[in-house]
């Protein structure tokens, strides 16, 4: 941990090897090594906490009092954030997508072809909806707004879902290979690739 004005070191640890970028959340920052997932107070670089999840490739999310971890074998880990001690955990097939927090909802994308809505609270253990995205990777963390959830992926398509029920609502044909997930801006979508020149979308009716 560097001073942001100076450059000096604050504190430093050593995990072990990275398996994801690590994400700060107020006095958290979280970091993937190895098997585990760490806890760490900011301040200080103090471990509060260390958790086996299983390797992890994504960037986890947090919301409220939890951290919501994409196992790669598969799994959405969620932990209580002050202590890692674990809360549910669902399958939305292997090599999660980060997850995305909205509202009361977790999206997440897989290599499994899936999309899938999950309730914060995991109700019942089960998935809000899940949507089989046949023949095609989901790339990247998902996008939504009050009415749809938007992602991208290997079939370079483009695709909105009505994020209460999983309806599909439109698909736009990107004509390149997506690299990234797409960007949400105000009423716009774009989506990242290896092209000099990406078209920006309207979300309401995919073109």
């Amino acid at each position: 941990a560097l001073d942001a004005a100076t450059g000096a070191v604050i504190w430093s640890d050593r995990p072990g090897p990275l398996t994801a970028p690590p994400l700060v959340h107020g006095e958290w920052l979280l970091v993937a090594s190895g098997e585990q997932v760490i806890g760490y107070r900011v301040l200080d670089g103090t471990r509060v906490w260390s958790r086996d999840t299983g390797v992890v490739e994504q960037r986890p999310a947090v919301a409220g009092t939890r951290v919501y971890v994409p196992a790669a074998d598969g799994r959405i880990v969620a932990l209580e954030l002050a202590s890692g001690e674990p809360a549910w955990e669902y399958d939305v097939g292997i090599r999660p997508t980060e997850p995305l927090v909205s509202g009361d909802r977790l999206f997440v994308g897989s290599a499994g072809k899936r999309l899938c809505s999950l309730f914060l609270d995991a109700r019942a253990r089960r998935a809000d909806w899940c949507y089989n995205a046949v023949g095609a990777v989901v790339v990247g963390r998902p996008a939504a707004d009050d009415t749809h959830v938007y992602f991208a992926a290997l079939d370079n398509l483009l695709r909105a879902h009505d994020r209460r029920n999983g309806a599909y609502r439109w698909k736009k044909d990107l004509k390149y290979r997506p690299s990234a997930g797409p960007l949400l801006v105000g009423k716009s979508l774009a989506v990242p690739g290896s092209v000099p020149r990406v078209d920006v979308v309207d979300t309401g009716i995919g073109m």
